[in-house]
């Protein structure tokens, strides 16, 4: 059996992201930082019409 692990932390996407930071302009970052709880929020939990969407797409391929 196939055992997998799913993390329960994006500590390493949030440090590629403080590291690219410097690039952004201050509206984007603040554009960033206004929708990061809801994208955290998606990540953890999706919609069912999000995984209906990833498997619709997953069945075209």
């Amino acid at each position: 059996m196939i055992e997998t692990v799913t993390p329960t932390s994006n500590s390493i996407l949030d440090n590629e992201i403080d590291g690219m930071i410097s690039v952004f302009t201050e509206s984007e970052i603040n554009f960033y930082e206004s929708i990061k709880p809801s994208l955290n929020q998606l990540a953890r939990n999706p919609s069912s019409e999000s995984i209906q969407n990833i498997l619709n797409i997953s069945k075209s391929l």
